[in-house]
């Protein structure tokens, strides 16, 4: 059955040729034998026609020729009776020919099915002449040896051609069966948003990115209604920031008497009291100040109560916002308090008595005040038996009024407060020739401690000397069930208690600012994935109390530190990127130098993000005291220093304990109006689990008994340290 017939003007000849659906690359191109229809509508077949093969030179272009003379496929039949594309001349029609005229070119001749004119013979040379006048005339192909034409040659050139014409049409390029006919031109492809238009002009190139509309994300309907109401407030909120309008009406002003008369509202509450703009937002007020009164004006508008508007409402909220703006003011002076660090020593008991205290330094960033010399008389260590109590006392007297001095203190803090107690070891950087020596007995060890400059030079080391010892400790703990317990539920035993892991990037913003991101990874049974993400000011993370106790006997110092943390209310969305992809749901586990699994964390290498200065992974597991509520915490630090974590990590220890009351009163309460209300005797932090338990007293009887874990547990490396031998330097006489 022929092909179907498409419409197209009669040849000059009186010939109508069939039109190929498909073109298919791997048949041959020849030009007959091929099916035709003479005027009189006889269906002949032409066996005289010989393959073709055009030339790649150039052809003329002919935009300007009406697409119906433009060049067809014409489908021929082969001598085995499947249809293949055979490029024949298209006889151009006479209104073709008379256009063509009429701009100045010279119709071409008519040309038959090897595309010679009528009389012309075919040229001696192995390469025909093109007929270049329209488009769709190719040049026969080469001939062999013989004096034939090679139809692998001819088909060669043939699709070299019919690239040469358009360029690669639409549809030809990595494509089995193109849509063939009418090609539009390069720039007619680019006009349009064909991106296979070839152009080697940059314009072109560009104009096509120009032109096409950047492409829309896909969003829920509420999160398109959440972004419009979030828009809509911050345009609102704006009008707030600005000074108040002449045309808008004031019908209440409220008058703030600046309390510091050294220094003012710009020195605590940014340049524009922008620290307020929470408060301008909450309440709807303008909120300004007047340098020559020195007060902070509050003007709003009548607020209303349905329809009607309400004065007496307008008045409350100007008194709210005063005792607002005053809160500000006492966290922003709490802030600058600085911290006074208190050292205590545990009383040691009798038998481990010595007459002096040496410092002893073992390795690098570990040193141990250690008893030296002779045991003290009878006597004296009668008398030390019955004072020992009384200095028990003593200590917990401080420890109490320290605590409720400064605690109290800091609740008008807004920003995330944090209460820890850390078990590890002193280290004082300086330190007079005579306790070397070891002239000082524990009363003058006590006056040392109080000296500023040795408490200046003192630093507290919160990791464990050897990592190991935290896989001792939790064996420790697995092993006294009547003390502890798991955190997961009463049915979890304690050695199936679950691991949590935090995520933590220390980098650089780009103006300097030292960040801090935190990303909680959370596991199922099956595979790991991201929780929260929290930023913060790593460079605002300031102590506010400090309380050292230094324990000669066990080796295990502890402190109670109270830290505050400035979190980031609109960070860069870049920031976020840092941390896509760490973590992988199909990610296996990896193993670190103690034997524990942790997830492969591998960071973003995008560029143009911050450069990560140190990735830490922290991963925690907690055990509950019984009784008291108090959460024992074994913290592993694994820790890179740059961004690359395919390396093996360094892996640290730390031993940390708090209550969960403790983070529920030391919430995060910025950007808000509420406040922290404590009671004087703090019993909303020391107050919690049996009697026994409460008060200072018993929560440091709580701290006792993890110090004494601990010190089980390190007792293994305490014996592996080697006591250096004392060296004896002369300087200027002295020895």
């Amino acid at each position: 059955m022929p092909p179907p017939k498409l419409q197209q003007p009669k040849a000059q000849d009186g010939h109508e040729y069939y039109m190929s659906q498909y073109w298919r690359e791997d048949e041959p191109l020849v030009s007959g034998p091929s099916e035709y229809r003479d005027s009189a509508g006889n269906h002949n077949v032409n066996q005289n026609a010989t393959p073709v093969e055009p030339h790649s030179g150039p052809l003329v272009d002919l935009d300007d020729m009406p697409k119906s003379t433009s060049t067809r496929n014409i489908t021929s039949r082969n001598s085995r009776g499947r249809g293949a594309p055979a490029r024949l001349p298209v006889p151009l029609s006479a209104a073709a020919i008379q256009r063509q005229q009429s701009v100045g070119r010279q119709a071409p001749p008519t040309r038959n099915h090897s595309g010679l004119a009528t009389g012309e013979h075919p040229p001696r040379s192995n390469h025909d002449e093109s007929f270049s006048q329209s488009r769709g005339v190719f040049r026969t192909g080469n001939k062999d040896a013989n004096g034939g034409r090679d139809p692998v040659k001819a088909n060669a050139h043939h699709a070299a051609s019919f690239r040469a014409v358009r360029g690669p049409p639409r549809g030809l390029v990595g494509q089995r069966n193109p849509r063939l006919g009418y090609q539009r031109s390069s720039d007619q492809r680019i006009r349009r948003g064909d991106v296979s238009g070839q152009s080697s002009s940059g314009e072109e190139n560009q104009r096509r990115k120009v032109l096409w509309a950047p492409r829309q994300e896909l969003v829920t309907t509420r999160a398109a209604i959440s972004r419009d109401i979030k828009a809509k407030d911050k345009e609102r909120n704006l009008a707030y920031e600005k000074p108040i309008e002449q045309t808008d009406q004031v019908a209440v002003k409220g008058f703030y008497l600046w309390p510091d008369m050294k220094l003012p509202p710009s020195h605590y509450l940014g340049a524009r009291l922008e620290d307020l703009d929470h408060i301008r937002h909450e309440m709807k007020v303008w909120i300004e100040w007047e340098p020559r009164r020195r007060t902070i004006v509050v003007s709003a508008l009548l607020r209303k109560a349905g329809e009607r508007a309400d004065r007496a409402m307008t008045e409350q909220t100007v008194i709210n916002t005063i005792n607002a703006i005053r809160q500000e003011f006492q966290d922003a002076k709490a802030r600058q308090i600085a911290v006074t660090p208190m050292y205590l020593l545990v009383p040691p008991s009798v038998t481990v008595m010595r007459k002096s205290v040496v410092p002893i330094r073992y390795q690098d960033g570990l040193t141990m005040f250690e008893f030296d010399g002779e045991r003290l008389p009878n006597e004296e260590l009668e008398d030390y038996k019955l004072h020992r109590n009384a200095l028990a006392n003593g200590n917990i007297e401080k420890i109490s009024k320290h605590i409720m001095k400064h605690l109290l203190a800091l609740a008008p803090i807004k920003t995330w407060l944090r209460m820890r107690v850390y078990f590890g070891h002193l280290n004082l950087g300086e330190y007079p020739s005579s306790f070397r020596r070891g002239e000082c007995g524990l009363s003058q060890f006590q006056g040392l401690l109080d000296n500023p400059r040795t408490q200046a030079s003192a630093l507290f080391d919160k990791k464990i000397p050897k990592a190991m010892t935290a896989l001792s400790l939790m064996v420790a703990v697995a092993n006294k069930p009547d003390v502890f317990s798991s955190t997961n539920g009463v049915g979890c035993k304690i050695d199936e208690t679950r691991t949590e892991s935090t995520l933590c990037l220390f980098f650089r913003s780009t103006q300097g600012v030292s960040i801090r991101l935190e990303a909680e990874i959370e596991r199922n049974e099956w595979y790991y994935q991201m929780g929260t993400v929290k930023i913060f000011r790593d460079n605002q993370r300031n102590k506010c109390l400090e309380i050292y106790a230094i324990n000669i006997e066990s080796k295990v110092d502890w402190s109670i530190e109270v830290i505050t943390d400035k979190t980031i209310p609109d960070p860069d969305p870049e920031w976020f990127k840092l941390v896509d992809g760490a973590i992988k749901p199909e990610a296996k586990d990896r193993i670190d130098s103690l034997g524990l699994c942790y997830p492969t964390v591998t960071l973003s290498m995008k560029t143009g993000l911050p450069n990560v200065d140190s990735v830490v992974l922290r991963t925690k597991k907690q055990y509950k005291l019984k009784g008291s509520g108090y959460i024992l915490e074994v913290t592993i630090y694994r820790q890179w220093n740059c961004r690359d974590t395919a390396k093996e990590p360094d892996v640290q220890a730390s031993v940390s304990m708090y209550h969960p009351e403790w983070d529920i009163e030391m919430a995060n309460i910025e950007g808000t109006t509420y406040v922290r209300e404590w009671n004087k005797d703090l019993t909303q932090f020391f107050n919690n689990g049996e009697d026994e338990t409460h008060g200072v007293r018993g929560f440091l009887k709580e701290v006792g008994i993890i110090a004494t874990c601990v010190g089980e547990a390190s007792e293994e490396f305490f014996n592996t340290l080697v006591r250096p031998e004392p060296l004896v330097v002369t300087l200027a006489g002295a020895t």
